[in-house]
């Protein structure tokens, strides 16, 4: 999902800009500028609720955070300190290949383009 930061520039010689950071992206300023046919070029969006990442009109991520809830939360405390670290190294890996997949799918990536 959307979160709250964002970059509209205006296609025309101006490349007018208005930048948006932790502020509701649903108002009427928003849709005025868009109507206006400034287009986005940097958002920040939520994946699962797990991570949290900024991606340009370049399709450069940037700012990426796994959230807490993405954590080993039950058995955490059964852990010694490498072996939760290890384990969260793990499950950030999986979580970061299932991300990727997603998003060469969802800009329309051919598998073959992939290493």
């Amino acid at each position: 999902h959307v979160d709250r930061e964002c970059q509209l520039v205006a296609p025309d010689e101006t490349k007018a800009t208005v930048s948006y950071a932790r502020h509701a992206l649903e108002g009427h300023d928003i849709d005025q500028h868009l109507q206006a046919g400034k287009l986005a070029t940097r958002l920040a969006m939520t994946w699962r609720e797990r991570l949290s990442f900024v991606i340009d009109d370049q399709v450069r991520i940037r700012k990426l955070q796994f959230l807490d809830s993405m954590r080993i939360a039950e058995n955490r405390d059964e852990l010694d300190g490498e072996a939760a670290e290890q384990a969260d190294l793990t499950l950030m890996v999986g979580e970061l290949r299932e991300f990727l997949a997603e998003l060469a799918k969802a800009i329309g990536s051919n598998d073959k383009d992939q290493p």
